[in-house]
C-alpha cells in the first residue's frame, strides 16, 4: 500500500552473485558530509549497508540463504512503460533469518535522477532449490524515516522489529520504511516531589562552608603546584646529570675501542716491517738486474729517437713534394680555365666583358666567376635552393662565348656541337691534371667529339654532335650531356667540392657544374 508494496509469489529470480563488488569510487566519498542529512539531500551514494530482521513467509520454516538486488526505476512521461536498471547486488548470506549484508562498496546510479528505487530480496531453503523472490519494495529515498544514530561501538540494539523489517544504514544514521518502524516505548513518568522547605540562614551557612572548603582546596592546589614545580626541577637536574654520565661513559668506551684498535695496528705494522726487511734482502739481486735493464732501455730509446727524427724528415720531404704537385695542379687548372672560361649571364648575374684574347682575360674571368659563385650560393642558401624566387629570369652560362641550350634545336646544331666539344676537352684535361679516371671515356675531336659507354658490352659510342637525322640526334645528344654531367661530378668530389643541386636543364646544369668547379679552383689557387 502506498509507496511500499510486497509480492511474495514465485517468479524467475536473477542469477546469484559470484564475484565480490568493486571498490567505491572516490567521487562518492561522504567524508566531507557531517550531521544529519536533509531529506531532500539524501542520495544513493549515502547508502552504506542494508539490514533485515525477522524473515517470515509461507515457505520459510528455518534459516535460509538470501541476497538482495538494488535497482533504479525511471518512467518516461511520453510513454507509460517504465525502465528498471540494476545498480547493486549483494553477497549471499547463508543460513540466517536476520541477514546483515556486507557494506555497499560501489553503488553508482546509471542516471542523474531516478524516479524511484526498487529493493528485491531472494531466498532459498537449500542449495538444491531455486531462488525465489521473497520481498520487493518500491520507495523514494526522501520518504525514509530517521530511526537512530550510528554509535561508536556499532549500530547498537535495533529493538523489537516486526516481520520482514528492512533497515537502511546511511552515513548519518539508520533509516527505515514508515510502515516497518515501531513506535518507541514511553518513558516512565517523573516522581512528584513536595515543596522545598529551606531558610535564608541555612543557605548562608551552606555558602560559608562551601567558600571555606573552596579556599582550602585552592590553597592545596597552590601547594601541589609548587611541589610539582620543585619535583620537575629536581627531575630535570637528575636527567641532565644522567645524560652527562652517559656521555662520559660513551666517550670512555669509544676511547677504549680506539686504544684497542691502535694496539692491533701497531702489531700489524711490526709484522709488516719484519716482512719488508726480509723482502728487501731478497730483492737486492733483482734490483741490480733492473738497473742493467734500465740502461739497455735508455740506449734503445736513444736509437728510436734517432729513427723517429729521420722518419719525420722523410715525411716533411714527402709532404713538400705533395704540396708542390697540388700547387702545380692548381696552376694548370687555372690556366685551363683561362683557355675555356665559363661565364654566368642572366638577369641576376653580373655582366662580364667579352674575352677577346686568352692571356689578357684569364685573371679578370677567374675573379668575376668567383664573385658570381659567392652571390649565387648565398642567394640559394637564403631561399632554400630556389633560384627562381631570387632572379627574375633563370641565368644561363657561356663557354668561350658559346651557349649550350637545354633542348637541342636544329637551328643551333653548329653552336651546340662547338659548345659540347669545348666542355668535353675541358673535362678531359681537368681529369688528366687531377689524375681522375672518368667513368665515361671522352674522345676529343673538336666539334665531332663523342663519349664511350664502357659499361655495355660491346662499348657504345655516344656522339656529342648532330648527325644525319635531327630527331634521333636530339635524344643521343641529351644522353651524352648526362654522361658529361656524371664525369663532372667525379671532378667535384675529387676536389672536395659540394655537389650543386640540379635545378636547371641538362645543358645549363653542365655549365653550372663547370662554373662552380672553376670558381672554387680560382679561390684555392689564390
Amino acid at each position: 500500500t502506498g509507496c511500499c508494496r510486497e509480492r511474495r509469489w514465485r517468479m524467475e529470480a536473477p542469477a546469484a552473485p559470484n564475484k565480490p563488488a568493486p571498490m567505491l569510487a572516490s567521487r562518492y566519498s561522504a567524508a566531507s558530509l557531517g550531521g544529519k542529512l536533509i531529506r531532500e539531500a539524501i542520495r544513493i551514494r549515502h547508502l552504506k549497508q542494508i539490514l533485515m530482521r525477522n524473515l517470515q513467509g509461507k515457505d520459510i520454516v528455518g534459516p535460509v540463504d538470501c541476497y538482495y538486488t538494488l535497482l533504479e526505476g525511471n518512467k518516461d512521461e511520453s510513454d507509460s512503460a517504465s525502465m528498471e536498471e540494476e545498480i547493486f547486488r549483494s553477497k549471499i548470506e547463508s543460513r540466517t533469518l536476520n541477514p546483515s549484508w556486507s557494506t555497499i562498496e560501489n553503488c553508482t546510479p546509471k542516471r542523474a535522477t531516478a524516479t524511484w528505487m526498487i529493493l528485491r530480496v531472494y531466498t532459498r531453503a537449500s542449495k538444491t532449490q531455486d531462488w525465489r523472490l521473497h520481498l520487493e519494495k518500491n520507495f523514494h529515498l526522501r520518504d525514509l524515516e530517521y530511526f537512530q544514530p550510528i554509535r561508536r561501538a556499532g549500530l547498537g540494539d535495533l529493538g523489537k522489529s516486526g516481520p520482514n523489517t528492512v533497515y537502511l544504514v546511511l552515513i548519518d544514521g539508520v533509516y527505515g520504511f514508515p510502515n516497518d518502524l515501531t513506535a518507541p516505548a514511553n518513558r516512565k513518568p517523573m516522581r512528584k516531589r513536595g515543596p522545598l522547605k529551606i531558610t535564608v540562614s541555612a543557605l548562608l551557612q551552606q555558602h560559608a562552608q562551601l567558600s571555606s572548603s573552596v579556599e582550602q582546596y585552592l590553597a592545596r592546589l597552590k601547594l601541589r603546584g609548587s611541589l610539582e614545580n620543585q619535583c620537575n626541577e629536581i627531575l630535570k637536574g637528575a636527567d641532565a646529570k644522567i645524560y652527562r654520565a652517559r656521555q662520559v661513559q660513551a666517550s670512555l668506551t669509544a676511547l677504549k675501542k680506539v686504544h684497542m684498535e691502535k694496539k692491533e695496528e701497531k702489531e700489524e705494522l711490526s709484522a709488516q716491517l719484519e716482512l719488508i726487511s726480509t723482502h728487501r734482502k731478497e730483492l737486492k739481486p733483482r734490483a741490480e738486474l733492473v738497473l742493467k735493464m734500465c740502461k739497455e732501455m735508455r740506449r734503445k730509446r736513444e736509437a728510436l729517437e734517432k729513427v723517429a727524427a729521420m722518419s719525420t724528415a722523410l715525411q716533411k720531404k714527402r709532404l713538400t713534394a705533395e704540396t708542390r704537385v697540388y700547387l702545380r695542379q692548381l696552376r694548370m687548372l687555372s690556366i685551363l680555365y683561362a683557355v675555356y672560361p665559363v661565364i654566368k649571364r642572366g638577369a641576376g648575374a653580373r655582366a662580364h666583358a667579352a674575352t677577346t684574347t686568352l692571356a689578357a682575360s684569364s685573371s679578370h674571368t677567374a675573379s668575376s666567376n668567383a664573385s658570381d659563385f659567392k652571390s649565387t650560393t648565398s642567394a640559394a642558401s637564403s631561399n632554400n635552393g630556389n633560384y627562381s624566387s631570387t632572379y627574375r629570369k633563370p641565368p644561363f652560362y657561356t663557354i668561350r662565348g658559346v651557349t649550350l641550350p637545354d633542348l637541342p634545336k636544329d637551328s643551333m646544331a653548329k653552336e651546340i656541337s662547338v659548345a659540347l666539344g669545348y666542355c668535353a676537352h675541358l673535362i678531359l684535361l681537368a681529369a688528366k691534371y687531377l689524375g681522375v679516371i672518368l667513368r665515361y671515356k671522352i674522345v676529343h675531336l673538336g666539334s665531332k667529339s663523342y663519349v664511350v659507354d664502357g659499361v655495355h658490352d660491346p662499348p657504345q659510342q655516344v656522339p656529342l654532335h648532330f648527325k644525319e637525322s635531327a630527331a634521333t640526334s636530339r635524344g643521343v645528344i641529351q644522353k651524352g650531356v648526362a654522361m658529361l654531367i656524371i664525369d663532372t661530378r667525379q671532378l667535384l668530389s675529387a676536389c672536395s667540392i659540394k655537389q650543386p643541386e640540379e635545378t636547371y636543364g641538362a645543358g645549363t646544369f653542365l655549365l653550372h657544374q663547370l662554373y662552380v668547379l672553376q670558381s672554387q679552383i680560382v679561390t684555392q689557387s689564390k
